[in-house]
């Protein structure tokens, strides 16, 4: 709390105060992530971009499970890009994990 003159307390809270209160708060409320998306075909050889819709808070990473096309990378928060340099069918199971819980996605992303 903050002092006043005279040693006497004030119920006004200092900076360092605010901060306590809202570490203690953003520990009462976590929302478990949610994840969605479909990706588009890709083409061998062509620019590939798609932003999975991620949500939650804190806010969740992203990662992936099993492989994806040789060229493609997919970040943490959830943008899977790059340029794929094989073709096929390739199954992806995306996963978005935060202190609340975690939610995946299975999709299959055609390369031709």
């Amino acid at each position: 709390m903050c002092m006043t003159g005279g040693g006497n307390p004030n119920i006004h809270t200092t900076d360092y105060g605010h901060s306590l209160i809202a570490a203690a708060y953003e520990k009462l409320i976590r929302v478990p992530p949610t994840l969605s998306g479909d990706p588009p075909a890709a083409s061998q050889g062509t620019p590939y971009s798609y932003q999975f819709s991620v949500g939650g808070y804190p806010s969740a990473k992203v990662s992936k499970v099993g492989r994806l096309p040789k060229g493609l990378t997919l970040s943490k928060a959830g943008l899977l890009s790059g340029t794929p340099t094989v073709a096929g069918s390739f199954s992806v199971t995306v996963k978005a994990s935060n202190p609340a819980g975690s939610a995946t996605e299975t999709t299959t992303l055609v390369v031709s």
